[in-house]
């Protein structure tokens, strides 16, 4: 099916997915019909990126580039000592190196300088796309007032002024590819040009994210200082991401730097900006919000994602704890008295067998002192069926 100016769209094929044109990622060719057809035939979309591994070249292929991949993270990844102190998912879902821009006290003296610095990143981006089969998107600069909303929201520093110079994402593109071997084949000369400063590799294709999504993430330093940011992937991962839902992984990822920052205003925020992926997210079941607030013992936090409609009773994939679980384990009495208040069940198992009151009893044999964990456990006892 072809629309009216001649484009192709992804519904044809999948009703699940928002409708896209498919030459947006190379994809309009009738030659790739069987292939979106096969993602299509997949449910959800961690099955989905499976699959979408497989038609870009498979797990062995992508094996076959694993000492590259290990060598350009030595070159460019982090330092041992920083790996020791900061978890592994975190490194895969942020920037965590030092890869800022040269100072200026304006967003509007950061924006002049990267409209005059832009064309070396796009040259290189350029050649190195006609070298490899690949395709770039050449999208124009990241909005003003959507860099402004991020820096006021993520980078003040506590004397209250905005830290410009961390926005590396202004000038910014995505390589495409047709499969494996082209991608790292332009990730290779990247690394070979004498022009370009690699200040950070995250290689997600060798340790994907949660929910299977892949790409090579590049931060560049392009001549005249400019940092930039380059994506490389292929067309049908990018497919994938793009029509079901990687917002939902983006809002995650906020959500749990405001919980670790104990920021209950940066966690409205995040909530209103997600807007009707807010649930979603909050249903996931590996890592689920709600659980990570009661584990650190924040009611208000807790009570915040039960007006959003968080599960109170949702169980955790791998470990099959509710939120109950991880307020009582950790003692935590006022998380744990809202999720009561929510109605949570208070005579669930979890994988080994143990029910929130449980829990609190063997923290309060710990912890004797504690006596609000005391009351909790006390009020469970009575009401917990014998």
């Amino acid at each position: 099916m072809t629309s009216c100016s001649g484009q192709r769209f992804a519904f044809e094929y999948q009703p699940s997915f928002v409708c896209f044109p498919l030459e947006q990622f190379g994809l309009g060719d009738s030659k790739y019909d069987g292939k979106i057809e096969l993602l299509d035939g997949e449910d959800g979309a961690e099955a989905k990126y499976t699959k979408a591994l497989e038609i870009s070249g498979g797990e062995e292929k992508l094996r076959s580039f694993q000492d590259f991949s290990k060598e350009l993270q030595r070159k460019h990844g982090l330092h041992e000592e920083q790996k020791g102190i900061i978890e592994a998912g975190e490194r895969a879902a942020r920037s965590v190196k030092v890869n800022f821009q040269p100072f200026f006290p304006t967003l509007d003296e950061l924006f002049e300088f990267a409209h005059k610095h832009k064309h070396h990143f796009f040259d290189l981006v350029d050649r190195v796309a006609t070298a490899t089969h690949g395709t770039c998107a050449k999208p124009p600069l990241k909005g003003k007032e959507r860099c402004e909303s991020k820096a006021r929201f993520k980078y003040m520093d506590a004397a209250g002024n905005i830290e410009w110079h961390r926005l590396t994402d202004i000038v910014r593109d995505t390589l495409s590819y047709e499969n494996l071997e082209d991608m790292y084949d332009g990730l290779k000369l990247i690394d070979e040009d004498k022009n370009v400063e690699i200040v950070e590799f995250n290689d997600r294709y060798q340790t994907p994210l949660d929910g299977g999504y892949r790409d090579l993430q590049l931060t560049l330093r392009v001549q005249g200082e400019l940092v930039c940011e380059l994506q490389l992937t292929t067309k049908y991962m990018l497919f994938i991401k793009e029509s079901s839902g990687h917002r939902v992984f983006e809002v995650k990822r906020q959500l749990i730097a405001d919980v670790a920052a104990n920021s209950e205003l940066g966690c409205r925020k995040t909530l209103l900006w997600a807007g009707k992926d807010a649930e979603a997210v909050l249903q996931e079941k590996k890592k689920p919000m709600l659980h990570i607030a009661a584990s650190q013992g924040n009611s208000r936090m807790v009570q915040l994602f039960l007006e959003h409609r968080a599960d109170v009773n949702l169980e955790e994939k791998t470990t099959r704890r509710t939120a109950l679980h991880e307020a009582m384990a950790k003692g935590h009495a006022c998380a744990a008295w809202a999720l009561i208040s929510a109605g949570a069940k208070q005579d669930v198992q979890d994988a080994d067998g143990q029910t929130p009151l449980l829990l609190g009893l063997l923290r309060q044999r710990v912890y004797p002192e504690n006596e609000a964990v005391a009351r909790r456990a006390s009020k469970l006892s009575k009401s917990t069926p014998q």
